[in-house]
């Protein structure tokens, strides 16, 4: 689940943030590395992300993206 909010500060530039949050229920993860066993690992859980950046267009159809 998630969101983003885009902001135009002018016809040129525009800016945009967004927040999104995941839970995964259950699952596990394992293997093996040159026939030895890896311990199962528990990917259960929150993540939770963030981003914010801006779009700048000085000509037609060229476009500059900066995200962080």
């Amino acid at each position: 689940m998630g969101g983003r909010y885009h902001y135009a500060f002018c016809k040129a530039a525009s800016g945009y943030a967004g927040a999104a949050w995941e839970y995964e229920f259950s699952g596990n993860v394992g293997g093996t590395l040159n026939g030895a066993r890896i311990d199962e690992s528990s990917l259960g859980g929150t993540t939770g992300t963030g981003e914010m950046g801006l779009s700048i267009s000085p000509a037609k159809n060229f476009s500059i993206d900066l995200g962080v």
